[in-house]
Parts: C-alpha cells; sequence; structure tokens
C-alpha cells in the first residue's frame, strides 16, 4: 500500500502554482504530461488543502510541470535521513529496493534505521540512486539510525 510524502508541503505547492500563473486544470495537464497518471484538478485541490498527500511518485511529475526541484514541494528538514532522500528523489520504496536488488523490506529496514552495517557498494548505490553524495548518504543513514524506533503496538491497545 501506498502512502502519501511525509514532507510534502501544502503551502509550497500552492506558492508555487500561484506564483507561475497556473490554474488547477493547467497544473495536472502539465503533471499528467510528465508522467502522473490520473491526476486531476479536484485532487491537487485536496493536495493543496492539506486534505490528501500526494504519492511519492507524484512530486517528480508536479514539480516538473511547475519548473521546480522535488525539495521545493517538501518541508525543510533539520537532519537529513534516507526516508527524506527517498521522496525527495519522488521515489517510493519498491522503486529503490529494485534500482538495489533487494527485497522491499530489506530496503524498509535500511531506512528506518535498523541495519546498523551497510557496506561501502551499498553506499555508491544508494548515492546513485538518489543523486547526493556519499557524505550526504552516510549522514543519512546515521540519522537514520538514531530515530526513535517504532514498536507495535500492544494486544489490546
Amino acid at each position: 500500500m501506498r502512502r502519501g510524502s511525509s514532507f510534502f508541503s501544502p503551502t509550497r505547492l500552492r506558492q508555487c502554482r500561484t506564483e507561475r500563473g497556473l490554474t488547477l486544470e493547467q497544473l495536472a495537464t502539465g503533471a499528467v504530461s510528465e508522467g502522473a497518471r490520473g491526476l486531476d484538478p479536484t485532487a491537487i485541490s485536496h493536495y493543496e488543502g492539506g486534505r490528501r498527500q500526494p504519492d511519492v511518485t507524484l512530486i517528480g511529475p508536479l514539480a516538473r510541470a511547475l519548473g521546480v526541484t522535488n525539495a521545493d514541494l517538501l518541508e525543510p528538514v533539520g537532519d537529513l535521513t534516507l526516508r527524506y532522500l527517498r521522496e525527495r528523489a519522488g521515489l517510493s520504496q519498491g522503486q529503490v529496493a529494485d534500482d538495489l536488488g533487494i527485497k522491499t523490506a530489506a530496503y524498509s529496514k535500511l531506512e528506518l534505521g535498523q541495519t546498523l552495517r551497510v557496506s561501502p557498494d551499498r553506499v555508491s548505490e544508494l548515492t546513485r540512486v538518489f543523486g547526493v553524495d556519499q557524505a550526504t548518504v552516510l549522514d543519512a543513514l546515521r540519522n537514520s539510525q538514531d530515530q526513535p524506533r517504532q514498536r507495535p503496538a500492544a494486544a489490546g491497545s
């Protein structure tokens, strides 16, 4: 099941669209021509109003249609994590896993900081996938490992 982008900014989307003088219809048409499937003005209105979050794979087509970077549509963060790098790249966990040649569950553990040892080859692969330098990936890996761990809810809660 896909979830919306955790870092998506409704305010930034609306600001970018209005600064360019685009209607909801024009942005939807532009994003579809950039690879978004089934995107319509109503969905964009919901994104701008914060009622829905776009799937991470829609960030790229929306950004290209607006002539901005993917990061321009995301909230700024203090410490980069693998999740942020992935969402900034407009990729799902499955897409990253496929690109790395691993199972989605294995990548999910990496993103959640549950994989403590990461090979230099994997770091190099992540730099390629996310389009960033090695230092950025290493920082994101450390920050991902430093995140509080989510525990499953106890039975009956």
